[in-house]
């Protein structure tokens, strides 16, 4: 049996952790989108070498605001999507545009963080 380790994103190098959730361009793409604004994501998945690095690395804020609470679950969110959108390609070879992940990422912290409890409907949250 011949598997392709071929990254199903970006289809330029191999797939391995480091690289889909943090060296493929389109999920560095991704990153930048929804955290460039805030921090120099950038800088941050350059100097991560493994997921668990990424997240102890990741900035806190010392709130409770619901803003913290979104910032803290991002990351979370980010790289279960990604998981998710090369799933979708290799089992339903279907693809998913950069605005479509995107708004599945605001969708699962929608439903991370209780859903219609905090807005009053999903379309409330991505205007935030």
């Amino acid at each position: 049996m011949n598997l392709n380790a071929e990254c199903i994103l970006c289809k330029l190098h191999s797939e391995t952790a480091i690289h889909l959730f943090f060296q493929c361009v389109t999920s560095q793409s991704i990153w930048i989108e929804l955290d460039d604004f805030v921090i120099d994501v950038s800088d941050l998945l350059t100097r991560s070498q493994t997921v668990e690095g990424l997240l102890q690395q990741w900035p806190t804020h010392n709130s409770d605001s619901m803003g913290a609470r979104l910032w803290a679950l991002l990351p979370y969110a980010i790289i279960w999507n990604l998981w998710l959108t090369c799933n979708t390609l290799i089992f339903r070879n279907c693809a998913l545009s950069l605005d479509q992940i995107c708004r599945n990422i605001k969708a699962t912290l929608w439903f991370w963080l209780g859903g219609s409890t905090l807005y009053n409907n999903f379309g409330d949250l991505l205007r935030h």
